[in-house]
């Protein structure tokens, strides 16, 4: 039976990444904001669409007279 042996050197290079991370005031991390909604913006909450999901193209397929949400 092989002994199982702790990869240190994947944990190391983990333990930087986590550590180069940004932050914001609160404590949450920037992960995404330079890749969402226009780059350097960040990802805004849009109320018109972001409330509700779009309704799904085969449920408006059985339903015609179903609508879609706003903002979809």
């Amino acid at each position: 039976m092989p002994i199982a042996v702790p990869d240190t050197a994947r944990q190391a290079k983990f333990e930087d990444r986590v550590d180069a991370l940004q932050v914001d005031a609160n404590g949450y991390i920037k992960i995404f904001k330079n890749t969402l909604n226009g780059g350097t913006q960040g990802f805004k909450f849009n109320e018109g669409r972001d409330y509700l999901y779009p309704i799904p193209t085969d449920q408006k397929t059985l339903n015609p007279k179903l609508g879609q949400n706003p903002g979809w």
